[in-house]
């Protein structure tokens, strides 16, 4: 870097590597014991270097003395400092500024004493760090000599096939709405008995609609950015000729109409980027859309795929190849239609409703509950595999419902489901690794659009049903209840117990494609039991049973493959036939308690003893039989045991699956929440400050275009925040340490903020910016949260019983005089049973006994809340 004055001792260097792109390489040295002066110098040399560059990546490679940093576990390490201490503090503040800078560290090598002083720290590069073999100085044991790998090569894209779409948003709908009237339907459908063929002549009307009022479109290959239009395209163009003619003769005139252009480009595509970013930022709200596509591109999240895929030792480069590929893949995870056992619809759970009086055998659907359904749809969404758009069916909804209303309806009489609506589109989504491998992707099915309501329409009136048959165990795709309550009642249990000194065995569970591996034959006869009879029950049969899918990449397609087994992917029914398949699970477990949140099942048990830890191994075993007689496998190397307990001492006992062992962990992910054996939620808040701080660097980075201050906080809010708040009522932090650090987030976002918007110098502290800016504290917010949580619990908005059992009422013998503590807190020993979910939940209501709870509005209560609570 030209002109470089540093406080510090590190040298930087900038290479260019095409595509506006450039790599900032820094060598650095903090001698020790590092001060927090001179890391802060190298902080605030890192932010100057890189806020300068547009599109960039950077590595960082020095001796920083920091060998308290466990970098294994991104911590400092245990023992050698104190929360509280100024190091620890000192490298906590180094950890987060390299996750908001979305750095990692990448050296592994230890020195003579075990330790990492060296750093390499890289971001969205492959990197790969050795001990070197040959050294180039005398080897000094304390800084081993290391060989660095960088690499780095943009993928190349496949390219988009061509497509012809119709473009359903300049259809005449008044002429279609015409033409749709004048069908009598009534007398098309006259003695006709099959709903498929009724279907057939429904699209086939449609469809000569469609090519009539509907203009088409090419989807263009453009790999232009969205914000380029005809000008500045135009003005490529000539730039390109003049350059091609300059290097080619060498004209000096050439070169003077080439400078001319290269200004005017740069002028007009500001111009354009600036316009577009005003556009986008006006439309946020109203068309958000727009908004978040173009956050995506700058998260990289840009969907294209590489021009070669891979799956095991085969490759191609061919669209069609490729989407076969896919197909081939995504159609390995199913099972065989095979039978299984019989004793599904004997077992002691199940018999409980095999002599029911309930019956659900029919369903009629009339015209105007079909017609509200299609106008509630969602325009934006895209066409299945009828190539019939959401927005045709909203603007032709009251001309529609009549035909929909006769092919639902006879559909369900006759017990068939259309074969037309059977057919997914599958789209590939990359999950994480490698994006040239075809095992990295998962599928998301597009069903069409028709099928999809007719399923809408009944979905609500099967739950109602089956509502009063869930198991209370069950939280996963139930009304009023969700990751929260399982989390809440989960940990308050095990709390509960290891605050009375006992010990907890818990057992996690993983089932391997558990919705793509549901048999419909076990299935079926669990909907039988339940009260369904035909017609509906063979409706359902018909619904799950002969389903194909295709997978469509860029504009190819792959052929059509059969799905064997499992509940739809995308559909409404899905989830709700997932809970009927799986409901009578939690019932298996005897000796031990079981939370199920779909297929995430955990089972726990207090174990004081040999004789409790074979009990839970017995239900252990109960589990297999369940999976071996509804054919479900269990995925054995993600299962595990973690114990919960203060004891120093804890009964070891090594649990089995099918002869296997279980993993033995300390720290476990439950449902995006990570919980150590300690219960101290500490491994789970350094996560989510790791997360949120690499979100909160992105949109530092990415929003120095934006005017608006809104706009960064609303990105905050969507990308930081709700990591930071998600079932916060489970792990929110005791210790002020951890509060702060969580805290200093938010500060740092309105710091940038105060900045950008030319206030730092006059609004200064974080107290006044949170005024200034109209912003509550995280804290603040916590404390809101739990209390509405608590509130939904008592007004029964929350329906979940093992939970409002443990908030005990303190009722009085007589009328008091003054305001009493109405929620009495549990007995508790220790500092981790005084801070349970529960406990803290009734402190805090105690604390706020002026508000009512029991407020019917949650508007009302709300507003009672920031009143009250300062």
């Amino acid at each position: 870097m030209r002109n470089w004055q540093s406080e510090c001792e590190d040298l930087w260097v900038t290479v260019d590597i095409g595509t506006s792109s450039s790599i900032a390489i820094c060598v650095a040295y903090l001698p020790p014991p590092v001060q927090k002066q001179t890391l802060k110098h190298f902080m605030d040399n890192f932010n100057s270097v890189t806020e300068k560059l547009n599109k960039y990546h950077s590595i960082v490679i020095g001796d920083f003395n920091m060998g308290s940093i466990d970098w294994t576990q991104l911590q400092v390490a245990a023992g050698l400092t104190v929360p509280s201490s100024t190091h620890s503090i000192l490298f906590k503040d180094f950890l987060d500024f390299t996750h908001l800078n979305n750095l990692e560290q990448y050296n592994t090598v230890c020195n003579v004493n075990n330790k990492i002083l060296d750093l390499v720290l890289a971001d969205q590069l492959f990197c790969q760090v050795t001990e070197a073999t040959v050294s180039l100085s005398k080897i000094d044991p304390h800084h081993p000599p290391l060989d660095i790998v960088l690499e780095y090569h943009p993928d190349k894209a496949l390219k988009p096939n061509k497509i012809i779409r119709y473009n359903y948003y300049k259809a005449n709908y008044e002429n279609i709405n015409s033409e749709l009237g004048k069908i009598n339907w009534q007398e098309l459908f006259k003695n006709i008995m099959d709903p498929n063929q009724m279907l057939d002549i429904f699209y086939e009307r449609i469809d000569r609609l469609i090519k009539l009022f509907v203009p088409t479109t090419t989807k263009s290959n453009s790999s232009k950015p969205p914000w380029f239009n005809k000008t500045l395209k135009r003005c490529i163009r000539e730039k390109s000729k003049y350059a091609k003619r300059y290097y080619k003769y060498k004209n000096p005139m050439d070169k003077i109409s080439l400078q001319l252009c290269s200004k005017r480009y740069n002028k007009i595509s500001k111009e354009c980027y600036n316009s577009y970013i005003n556009y986008i930022e006006e439309k946020i709200t109203t068309q958000p859309k727009c908004f978040w596509s173009y956050m995506k591109a700058k998260r990289g999240g840009n969907g294209t795929y590489p021009k070669t895929m891979s799956n095991g030792e085969s490759s191609t480069d061919n669209g069609d190849d490729i989407c076969n590929m896919f197909a081939s893949y995504f159609q390995s995870v199913y099972s065989p239609n095979t039978k299984l056992g019989s004793e599904v619809s004997t077992s002691a759970f199940l018999s409980r409703f095999k002599n029911t009086s309930d019956s659900f055998s029919n369903i009629k659907i009339d015209m105007d509950a079909i017609i509200t359904y299609l106008k509630k749809l969602d325009r934006s969404k895209g066409a299945g595999s009828d190539d019939l758009s959401p927005i045709f069916l909203i603007m032709c909804a009251d001309e529609l419902a009549v035909p929909l209303s006769l092919i639902f309806n006879l559909s369900l009489s006759t017990g068939i489901f259309p074969e037309k609506w059977k057919l997914a589109k599958v789209v590939p989504i990359h999950k994480s690794d490698a994006k040239d491998i075809v095992s990295n992707y998962r599928p998301i099915a597009i069903l069409p659009a028709l099928g999809k309501v007719f399923e809408g329409l009944i979905a609500p009136i099967l739950q109602s049903y089956f509502k009063k048959y869930v198991s209370d165990y069950q939280h996963g795709f139930t009304p009023a209840r969700s990751t929260r309550t399982n989390l809440v009642t989960f940990v308050e249990n095990i709390i509960e117990a290891v605050d009375s000194n006992k010990q907890v065995d818990a057992i996690y569970t993983d089932f391997s494609k558990a919705f793509d591996k549901v048999s419909h034959d076990v299935l079926i006869q669990k909907l039988h039991v339940y009260g369904f009879t035909d017609p509906f029950l063979k409706w359902l049969g018909s619904y799950l049973t002969n389903r194909y899918f295709y997978v469509v990449v860029n504009g190819y397609k792959s052929n059509i493959f059969r799905i064997t087994s499992g509940v739809p992917q995308g559909s409404h029914l899905g989830p709700i036939l997932f809970n009927i398949f799986i409901n009578d699970l939690p019932e298996c477990f005897s000796n031990s308690t079981a939370y199920l949140f779909a297929d995430d099942l955990k089972i726990m048990r207090i174990v004081d003893s040999e004789r409790d830890a074979l009990l839970l191994q017995s239900d252990i075993n109960e589990l297999l039989d369940w999976c071996k007689n509804n054919g479900m496998e269990l995925n054995i190397n993600k299962c595990s045991q973690i114990t919960f307990t203060r004891k120093n001492k804890p009964y070891v006992y090594n649990y089995l699956i099918s002869g296997s062992l279980l993993n033995v962990v300390d720290t476990i992910k439950d449902l995006g929440v990570i919980i150590d054996r300690k219960l101290t939620f500490i491994p789970h808040i350094d996560t989510i400050i790791k997360k949120a701080s690499k979100s909160l660097g992105f949109i530092i980075r990415n929003t120095k275009s934006f005017r608006k201050t809104e706009t960064k906080v609303f990105l905050f809010n969507s990308l930081v925040r709700s990591l930071l708040e998600y079932c916060c009522v489970v792990w929110r932090p005791h210790y002020a340490v951890h509060s702060l650090r969580i805290e200093r987030l938010q500060k740092r976002l309105l710091y940038h903020v105060a900045y950008s918007a030319g206030v730092a110098k006059r609004i200064k502290g974080y107290a006044t910016r949170l005024d200034y800016f109209k912003i509550k504290t995280l804290e603040y917010r916590r404390k809101i949260l739990d209390l509405l949580l608590l509130s939904k619990i008592l007004n029964g908005c929350i329906n979940c019983p093992d939970l409002l059992s443990k908030f005990k009422l303190r009722v009085p013998a007589r009328y008091p005089r003054n305001p009493i503590n109405l929620l009495s807190p549990p007995f508790r020993k220790t500092v981790l049973g005084s801070n349970s979910p529960v406990s803290r939940l009734c402190k805090l209501h105690n604390e706020y006994a002026q508000i009512d709870m029991f407020c019917s509005s949650l508007g009302k209560l709300k507003y009672q809340l920031h009143l009250e609570i300062k």
